[in-house]
């Protein structure tokens, strides 16, 4: 049985956390090896904890261990791979072409939001390049202007590639 190691101190209360950090828990890739006598700003432990993904000894809060999965290496690796499963041709990635609005986007259309004044500003991304196609009185102006540009710039690229784009429009 593991010897439990709580941080009752959170935020200088003190009231237990709901999860107490164990001795040899594994949180993601991370083994907790044990506390250390340091403290972070908000007064909590701050653990010792080896990365089984690459071996290497890291220091984790006990808010950190909620959040991390690693000590940044899997973060790393993932970047890296998914980067070589995109297609790149001339200069631009297929993918972010084909794909739809963002799950951040409140306009729901790609390029097109709306700016503080009220006014609508659309712009699109090609070849590493951010165009700013202009500011519009309506929300429809400015994906018109959007489609148009995407017309422009994608579709060349996108036909020579025999490939279709998605339901942007």
């Amino acid at each position: 049985m593991s010897t439990v190691l709580q941080d009752r101190y959170l935020n200088n209360s003190a009231k237990p956390l709901k999860n107490p950090v164990e001795k040899n828990r594994m949180y993601g890739y991370l083994k907790v090896l044990g506390p250390t006598d340091q403290r972070n700003k908000n007064g909590q432990i701050v653990w010792e904890c080896l990365c089984t993904a690459c071996n290497r000894t890291t220091y984790q809060s006990t808010e950190m261990l909620a959040r991390n999965v690693s000590c940044g290496c899997v973060k790393d690796w993932h970047r890296k791979h998914i980067y070589l499963t995109l297609h790149h041709v001339e200069g631009t990635t297929i993918e972010a072409i084909l794909r739809g609005p963002r799950r951040d986007n409140k306009s729901g259309y790609p390029g097109v939001f709306q700016k503080k004044n009220g006014k609508w500003r659309a712009k699109i991304g090609f070849k590493g390049v951010i165009y700013h196609i202009g500011t519009f009185d309506t929300f429809e102006a400015a994906v018109a202007a959007r489609k148009d540009a995407e017309k422009e710039l994608w579709q060349p690229l996108l036909a020579k590639y025999a490939l279709k784009e998605s339901g942007n429009n």
